[in-house]
């Protein structure tokens, strides 16, 4: 059974017929700043005269839950063959990047691994490291990867950075409205010689021009209203870190491999040596033989 729309009546006595929800009008909603008692206006909020009915910490969240979908596109990449550190291990004999591959022996039986460059294209004589199995790899980097939330040094430089984050993502965002304004200025006097001139037909790329600025001087009015209610503590990081290792053998293959690229820098591999190299864990390198 399909339920009917809902309706209501206006306080002109004119009934209001409900729609179904799209994902452009619901992400309309969503955003909306009139329900945190503040209007927009060519692209800069002031405060209205009507009261809020969401609690700003409520609007924050939410935009901060849309940010990420968005920043994902609402999918993750496909990691068929589970490989960890996919572009981040390089070659410590000839410096070249490994890329992962596979084999399959004994019929369907898979066999991981990363191969450095200069063995794949010149030959296997070419370079003294050649190739490493992706498991025995993957996995140093991983129990290395679980020990960040038991390091002071770690917990100092993840709060650093983020703080550190935080302040130039604010200045680049002042710098960019700025520069905006600017160019909202100008474009408006344009706009208004075009229109003293007589000539209307002139003013629709003008017009276009100030919508898109106007839009873009909201989205960096949102994005600092996130970035001003937003904390960092030190107790919440180590909290966090200190989650990391129960959480990760329950995360899937593309998700850990997207953790360690946000983590790690580089994997060096020296075949000649014998020895396994991160670099860096929040500023550390970890090696081992």
């Amino acid at each position: 059974m399909v339920g009917l729309p809902n309706t209501w009546v206006t306080r002109n006595g004119r009934k209001r017929y409900g729609k179904p929800f799209t994902k452009t009008n619901l992400h309309s909603l969503l955003t909306n700043v009139i329900y945190l008692g503040k209007v927009e206006h060519q692209g800069e909020l002031y405060e209205g005269e009507h009261e809020a009915i969401l609690d700003e910490a409520l609007w924050t969240k939410v935009q901060q839950i849309l940010a990420s979908n968005s920043q994902t596109n609402g999918n993750k990449q496909r990691n068929r063959h589970g490989a960890l550190l996919r572009g981040a291990v390089v070659c410590g004999s000839c410096q070249k990047p490994m890329y992962h591959t596979y084999t399959k022996k004994n019929g369907n039986k898979l066999y991981r691994y990363y191969v450095c460059e200069t063995a794949q294209k010149l030959g296997y004589n070419q370079c003294a490291t050649k190739s490493v199995s992706a498991p025995a790899i993957e996995n140093f980097v991983i129990e290395k990867i679980k020990n960040i939330g038991k390091s002071p040094t770690v917990l100092e430089e993840t709060t650093k950075n983020l703080m550190a984050q935080l302040t130039a993502s604010q200045k680049s965002l002042d710098d960019e409205a700025k520069y905006l304004r600017k160019e909202l200025a100008v474009l408006k006097q344009q706009a208004k010689l075009v229109s003293s001139n007589g000539a209307d037909s002139q003013a629709s790329p003008l017009d276009e021009r100030l919508k898109l600025c106007e839009k873009r001087l909201l989205e960096i009015n949102r994005r600092k209203i996130l970035l001003a209610n937003a904390t960092i503590k030190k107790a919440d990081i180590k909290k966090v870190l200190s989650l990391f290792e129960p959480i990760w053998d329950v995360l899937y293959p593309n998700e850990q491999a997207r953790i360690l690229n946000l983590l790690i820098e580089k994997v060096v591999y020296d075949g000649e040596q014998g020895t396994m190299g991160v670099s860096p864990i929040r500023g550390h390198y970890a090696k081992s033989r």
